[in-house]
Parts: C-alpha cells; sequence; structure tokens
C-alpha cells in the first residue's frame, strides 16, 4: 500500500514531472504478465472450468497478438488508443478489464472506467471485476472501500497499516451504461473500456456528444488507455468514422503516434473455436453459388481452412441463411463487417475480386489456420 509522502529522489520524477508511463506511476508490466500467469483466473469458454488466464492468452494467437500490441504501447508511454474490430466471443474485453483491474490495484489514485451498450451487459463486465477480485488470493488482496453496482473502489488495509502510516490505493473502477447522462465526466480516468462500442444505439449527435464527454475525462497528458471495441454495426456511426481514423493513421504501416488511433483486427478464423470438422464425403458444392463464389476468396486471400468453411456454413444455418448478420458478427475482412448492412447478398467489390477465383473446383480447399500477429513489430515483450 502507499505511504505518506516522501521527499523526491533522484530516481523518481521531480516536481511538475509528466508521467508519460505507467511505469513513472508505478506499475510493473512484468508483474502484470506474472499475474496473468499464476494469479488471475478466468471461466475458460472451452472448458467450462477456472483457468489461468495467462496460458489461456497463450493458446489464443489473436487475444496474444492484441496484448502484445498493448505492452508495446504501454513500454513507448503516452496516450494509448486502440480500436478494435473483431468478430465475436475473441475475449478482448475480459482483457482489458484484466488490464484495468491490475492497474488500478497497483497504481495508487488509479482511476478506471468502463462503459457498455446496456444494463445486462454492464452487469456482466461488473461480475468480471468481482471475479478478478475474489479470485486474487487473499493476501495480495488491497480492501474494498466501496463495492456496488456502479463502482469498485481499493482502499487501506488495516488500522495497524493506517497507524503505521498506510494511506491505501484509493484507487477505483468505474462501471457505467453508455446511456447515462454525461458517463464518467469530471473525473481523471486513466484507463477506459468502451464495450461493444458499435450498439451505443445513439444518434450522431448523442454519439458525438457521449464520446466528448468520456474523452474529455481522461488528463491531456500522461499514461492513458483507451480501447474501444466491438463489432460492427453498419457504417452511420461513431465506431466506423473511428475505425477509418485508425486505418488512416496506420498506412503503409506507420505505427499511429501516442493519442492516435490505433486500429486491431481480429477476424473470426483466426479463434481457434470456430472450426468444425468436415465430414467425410462432404459435398461442398451443395451450397448458394453465390456464397461459394465467396467462400472462394476467402481461400485465396484469407487463406481460411476447410474446418473454418465447414463452420461458417453451419453458423448461416443456424440463422436462417442471414449472410449479413453472419458476415457482421464473424467477418474474416473488414470490409465484410461493414459492408454486411448494405449488401443485398455478398458484396459487389468482393464478387469482382472473387472473379479470378471462379475457376477454382468448391471442393478443393486447402488453407490453414494462420495466426493474426500483431502490428508494428509488437513481437518485442517483456517478459513473454
Amino acid at each position: 500500500m502507499r505511504k505518506k509522502p516522501t521527499p523526491a529522489n533522484e530516481n523518481s520524477p521531480g516536481p511538475g514531472a509528466s508521467l508519460q508511463t505507467f511505469m513513472d506511476l508505478g506499475w510493473d508490466p512484468r508483474g502484470f504478465l506474472e499475474r496473468l500467469d499464476t494469479i488471475y483466473e478466468i471461466i475458460d469458454r472451452r472448458t467450462h472450468q477456472r483457468q489461468k488466464f495467462g496460458p489461456l492468452i497463450r493458446a489464443n494467437k489473436i487475444q496474444l497478438g492484441f496484448l502484445k500490441m498493448i505492452m508495446r504501447m504501454v513500454l513507448r508511454g503516452g496516450a494509448i488508443r486502440l480500436i478494435v474490430l473483431k468478430s465475436r466471443k475473441h475475449g478482448f474485453s475480459t482483457l482489458v478489464m484484466c488490464l484495468i483491474y491490475d492497474l488500478a490495484t497497483h497504481i495508487p489514485n488509479f482511476r478506471g472506467g468502463v462503459l457498455s451498450a446496456d444494463a445486462d451487459a454492464t452487469r456482466v463486465l461488473r461480475d468480471m471485476l468481482d471475479r478478478f477480485y475474489m479470485w486474487t488470493p487473499p493476501l495480495m488482496r488491497p480492501e474494498l472501500a466501496k463495492n456496488n453496482t456502479r463502482e469498485l473502489r481499493f482502499g487501506k488495509l488495516h488500522v495497524a497499516d493506517i497507524n503505521a502510516g498506510e494511506i491505501g490505493l484509493e484507487s477505483q473502477i468505474q462501471c457505467r451504461t453508455a446511456r447515462g447522462k454525461n458517463p464518467l465526466t469530471g473525473d481523471d480516468i486513466r484507463g477506459v473500456l468502451l464495450s461493444e462500442f458499435g450498439k451505443y444505439n445513439y444518434d450522431r449527435m448523442q454519439q458525438t456528444n457521449l464520446m466528448t464527454s468520456v474523452m474529455n475525462s481522461i488528463p491531456p497528458s500522461g499514461a492513458s488507455i483507451v480501447v474501444a471495441e466491438s463489432t460492427a454495426q453498419g457504417t452511420d456511426n461513431m465506431f466506423h468514422d473511428t475505425w477509418q481514423i485508425a486505418e488512416e493513421n496506420a498506412k503503409n504501416g506507420r505505427e499511429p503516434l501516442p493519442g492516435e488511433w490505433a486500429p486491431y483486427f481480429a477476424p473470426a478464423h483466426a479463434d481457434p473455436m470456430n472450426v468444425r470438422e468436415v465430414e467425410p464425403g462432404y459435398d461442398w458444392a451443395d451450397w448458394p453459388p453465390e456464397d461459394i463464389l465467396f467462400e472462394t476468396a476467402l481461400v485465396n486471400e484469407c487463406n481460411v481452412s476447410p474446418q473454418f468453411l465447414r463452420w461458417r456454413r453451419n453458423k448461416i444455418r443456424e440463422i436462417g441463411f442471414d449472410y449479413r448478420k453472419n458476415a457482421e458478427d464473424f467477418p474474416c475482412r473488414p470490409v465484410d463487417a461493414f459492408m454486411a448492412t448494405m449488401m443485398s447478398f455478398i458484396p459487389p467489390s468482393m464478387l469482382d475480386t472473387a472473379q479470378k477465383y471462379v475457376q477454382k473446383p468448391a471442393g478443393t480447399f486447402s488453407g490453414r489456420l494462420e495466426a493474426h500477429d500483431a502490428p508494428f513489430g509488437a513481437d518485442a515483450v517483456v517478459g513473454w
């Protein structure tokens, strides 16, 4: 816990110094990675059992790539702004929530915020925070100074510690819905998760006001992180606008500067659970011809596996052959996700791309699942 302030020494920032990294604020990134391996647990969606988070991240290459990207930006310092366009069930909210929880329990006076689309989603994320706390060994948990549906606050430890000069973390994490009036306004927040940002169902003016409220709650300088993650929800919204800005920022492989939005795309075929065994003798040609053409483009452009395509076909059947909804929830390319609400069957641009491959028989798929690695040379990460 934090003791009463002591005079600055040669290793600490002087008065007025800009705290540009979370390490300047007292956070240890190596310690966080160790805690992922040894302390933090989640419910594994494959086994439905409690598992250490670190090994699960290593087994999920798309999630590992995202963690590497975050850690590289943390080490760089300054304002981190990440927008994640994803297919469903990748677990990015869980990872970002774990990071915000770790920052709040290891940095004095840290303020974190979580926004979700509605009350039900807020409860899910709030329960996730509770599990991180409850499943941390008691001797490694700070005292809960406040614990309700809207806020988790960490305070002092014990009377003896207070008498000895401990003043506690005084950190907090707020959980709000996007439909609240100016959520998070007035707080100096260093870590924000905008969960399912694309589902904040406001008109453009309301969405702009919401983002203004959130971004103005973050200190203009120093270390901070904002992650906006969502499946696509059409093109007439702030999520799509922000994604386009981020793509432009990263054009030609440029690394976005601190404070600029950086994009991260998580395609459906990168999820190791999105596969289904192909039955012996399965007839690939017994399928709508237009979508076979679309699948052929996915094979040639994204190198997807037959097992993924078999899984995709099953998903499409489950939702009554709603190709648009499938492309929105489980895209293999950003254009698939954002064009889903505009296409009558499949995007004309994709048809044009696929035409040169149409001579390839539908039954000869031979792609393999490729890892989507983090951009900007993010393999250089401490500890892992």
